[in-house]
């Protein structure tokens, strides 16, 4: 799985980040473990060996994907990834919930955010991958 064609695991230094625009409404982040890249659509954190811990963005961008399928509704990713997840609030202010897939053997989680008012088409508006 990976979004913008990037996978989890993968080092910094392998990718190329002028393809993407600077958000300019958030500050990069630097802690003694982590390192937080914020661009359009697109959120990318990495740990101070250069390891790629978290990767999010907006799924109306379509960046998000399982082997070049895209994932822009709850039904794509249900029928990619199966019926396995625990589904949860997310941001109750927002009326946000998350389907939430984890990976046990690679310890790894993928959420994907959507609107749990909408019944109807159940668009997926946050996808994140990360470690844990």
């Amino acid at each position: 799985m990976s979004i913008n064609n990037i996978p989890l695991s993968k080092n910094i230094t392998e990718i190329d980040l002028t393809a993407y625009k600077k958000n300019p409404d958030f500050n990069d982040k630097h802690t003694k473990d982590a390192d937080h890249r914020y661009f359009e659509n697109f959120l990318i954190v990495y740990s101070s060996s250069g390891e790629i811990m978290k990767l999010q963005t907006l799924s109306e961008s379509e960046f998000s994907s399982i082997s070049g399928h895209k994932l822009q509704k709850l039904e794509d990713v249900k029928n990619k990834l199966g019926n396995h997840f625990v589904d949860q609030s997310y941001d109750s202010a927002q009326s946000l919930n998350a389907i939430v897939y984890y990976d046990k053997i690679n310890r790894t989680k993928a959420s994907f955010v959507y609107p749990h008012n909408n019944k109807q088409d159940q668009i997926v508006v946050w996808t994140i991958l990360e470690k844990y």
